[in-house]
C-alpha cells in the first residue's frame, strides 16, 4: 500500500509540473473539408483500393500515391477501402497506376 501510495504522489507531482497543451485550430469535419480544399482550387479524388487484408496495408498506398505529381495529401481509411488525394493537376489514371505498382487494386470513384 506504501509503494502504491508514493507512486501515486510521483505521478500528480509530475503531471502538475506538465507545461499546458498547445492551443490547435480544431479540424473541419470530412464534408466541411471538401469545401475548403475547393476553396484553395485544389482538386480531391477518391480512389476505391482493394486487396489490403491489414490496416498496415494503407502506409504503402499513401506513400505511393504521394509520390505522384501534384499531391498535397493523402488519407487511406483501411475498413472504408478509400484513398482521398489532395492537391492539384492530378491525374487520377497515374494516382491508379501507382496504387497498382505498390500491389493493390484501385480505380477512381466520382465525386456526388
Amino acid at each position: 500500500m506504501d509503494s502504491e501510495q508514493s507512486w501515486w504522489q510521483a505521478m500528480t507531482a509530475w503531471l502538475w509540473h506538465l507545461p499546458p497543451a498547445a492551443k490547435t485550430e480544431p479540424v473541419p469535419p470530412p464534408e466541411h473539408h471538401e469545401e475548403t480544399v475547393a476553396a484553395k482550387g485544389e482538386e480531391l479524388i477518391r480512389i476505391r483500393v482493394s486487396g489490403m487484408p491489414e490496416e498496415s496495408c494503407t502506409e504503402a498506398v499513401r506513400t505511393a500515391l504521394l509520390g505522384c505529381d501534384g499531391v498535397v495529401s493523402v488519407t487511406v481509411e483501411w475498413k472504408k477501402r478509400i484513398a482521398t488525394v489532395h492537391g492539384s493537376g492530378l491525374d487520377p489514371k497515374r494516382l491508379v497506376a501507382a496504387v497498382e505498382a505498390v500491389g493493390y487494386y484501385a480505380r477512381p470513384l466520382k465525386l456526388a
